[in-house]
């Protein structure tokens, strides 16, 4: 049997193919979009990092700031540390008996 032009056919489009999925893997690569712009990879690394430094600062300065507004509002309610023991407790119920005041977390009756 013969090649016929459909069989040339066939393998000119898969040709084609192998070579565009090519070109779209090396410019994923070297950060080229479909227009053609160009951001190299290490730009966009960098760019990133920076981003998340000051997203990583941002929530360490919140955290402190809660903490301060906790530790103010324990002081003026005068229990120590709004979070720690003795913050909202309830006197033990049937099943809290002893052993939670053996480990001392519960306020005695």
């Amino acid at each position: 049997m013969g090649i016929t032009n459909v069989d040339r056919d066939d393998d000119g489009l898969a040709e084609t193919a192998r070579c565009h999925r090519r070109r779209q893997a090396a410019e994923r690569l070297t950060g080229r979009g479909a227009r053609g712009d160009f951001e190299p990879t290490r730009e966009a690394r960098e760019a990133r990092k920076k981003a998340e430094r000051e997203l990583r600062a941002a929530l360490v300065t919140i955290a402190s700031e809660v903490g301060r507004i906790l530790d103010a509002a324990a002081a003026e309610a005068g229990a120590g540390h709004a979070c720690g023991p003795g913050a909202g407790e309830v006197a033990p119920g049937p099943q809290a008996g002893t052993a939670g005041r053996a480990a001392g977390t519960t306020r005695p009756a």
